[in-house]
């Protein structure tokens, strides 16, 4: 059996993958998954169990973090029609067991070339005389009729990636697009907070449904189309009018936020409602790029969210906003304004006075992953008295907003 046929059977049947490898300063190799690293530890997963390794003990690192890491950003800088460098780059995912990414660009590449032949061996397809065979269940059926089959959200598109399930009955190439973009969100918020908040990657598969069709959308109260599902754990989005791109990275964030807080082993962590809306606001506005590679922008913000807040006449205090819980979101009584406040408040946090009080307020995110979330906890992480740091956050938005 060739190779690329090989990494495709392993994906498919579930079978062990490659181990991650930590090689200490006297020789000891670990193995294990690595799901921390930090300027001064890593974190290796051995079964159920997390080993804590000093940095200064260690002398060499092979993790599926850093390669997938390094996957999306080659992934991101290609451009859409490179077909050589979309082959070079499944082919670094085969190399380093990133079947699932190496899948994703395989089908992208047939997205715009049906008929590539290496391309349908990354994922398995037999050739025939009259073209390809793709494996469907127990089934073997032609490569058209496999790419036509699944505009019904029945037999709707199932694509991994490191990180997610995501099932779609979108067109191929924006079904490929969105999964990526997913990952593009993910590799986003881990650079910006999993290393000060000591936020471990996610080993569980989170699960996106994207829906091409209304019909097949579960709505809840209201008419929102796209939401994040706690029970399921699963990330709900309503595309029969088009992708929202923007309120998919919003809804992708709670899904993060729950698969790295509070549905974890130890299930401590405490996401208060307005950080979990300011996040995923705030996560929302600071992507950009075009479908598929979406990159992080400091200089990207919401300036409606600062303009409503700065316009309204009566703004909610300090203390009611972060008391906000996810019913306070749900009500229509203003849900413009705290959607708005919830979210300058994290910008003022991460970004304020030139980020005088990014790592205070990091410091407060990584409590609240600890259960201490109150607001309390939040006014002594950013080392200001109520009155001085509501007006601080006020200044701070009024200027923002031009006002």
């Amino acid at each position: 059996m060739s190779t690329l046929a090989l990494c495709t059977l392993v994906l498919a049947c579930g079978e062990a993958r490659l181990t991650d490898r930590v090689e200490l300063n006297d020789g000891t190799v670990l193995e294990g998954r690595v799901v921390y690293t930090g300027e001064d530890e890593f974190v290796l997963r051995v079964g159920t169990k997390d080993r804590d390794i000093r940095a200064d003990t260690i002398r060499s690192v092979y993790s599926r973090i850093d390669n997938q890491r390094e996957a999306i950003d080659r992934w991101i800088r290609l451009g859409p029609e490179d077909l050589a460098g979309n082959l070079d780059l499944a082919q670094f995912c085969k190399r380093h067991d990133l079947l699932e990414e190496m899948e994703l660009v395989a089908w992208w590449i047939l997205a715009q070339h049906p008929s590539n032949e290496d391309a349908h061996l990354f994922l398995g397809h037999e050739k025939v005389k009259d073209g390809w065979l793709v494996r469907d269940g127990a089934r073997r059926v032609s490569f058209d009729k496999y790419l036509n089959s699944h505009a019904e959200w029945s037999d709707a598109w199932q694509l991994r990636t490191a990180h997610y399930v995501v099932r779609t009955n979108l067109p191929l190439r924006e079904a490929v697009t969105t999964a990526f973009d997913l990952e593009c969100h993910y590799r986003v918020f881990f650079d910006l907070f999993a290393r000060p908040v000591r936020i471990m990657d996610v080993t569980e598969p989170m699960i996106a449904n994207v829906h091409a069709d209304a019909r097949s959308f579960a709505r809840v109260t209201g008419d929102r189309t796209a939401y994040f599902n706690p029970a399921s754990r699963a990330l709900e989005v309503d595309a029969s009018k088009g992708l929202d791109t923007r309120l998919m990275m919003h809804e992708a964030t709670h899904a993060v936020l729950h698969a790295t807080a509070v549905s974890t082993r130890s299930a401590t962590g405490v996401i208060p409602g307005w950080l979990d809306e300011g996040l995923a606001e705030y996560m929302a506005g600071v992507l950009v790029g075009e479908p598929g590679r979406a990159r992080f922008s400091e200089e990207t913000y919401s300036s409606e969210h600062f303009k409503v807040h700065a316009d309204a006449r009566n703004p909610y205090d300090l203390s009611r906003v972060l008391n906000f819980g996810a019913s306070d979101f749900a009500a229509s009584t203003r849900a413009d304004l705290k959607y708005a406040q919830a979210y300058t408040l994290v910008h003022f946090g991460l970004q304020g006075e030139r980020g005088a009080y990014r790592t205070r307020f990091l410091a407060f995110m990584r409590g609240a992953y600890a259960g201490q979330a109150s607001q309390t906890h939040f006014k002594d992480a950013l080392e200001l008295d109520a009155t001085k740091l509501e007006r601080a956050w006020t200044t701070y938005v009024k200027a923002l907003a031009g006002r």
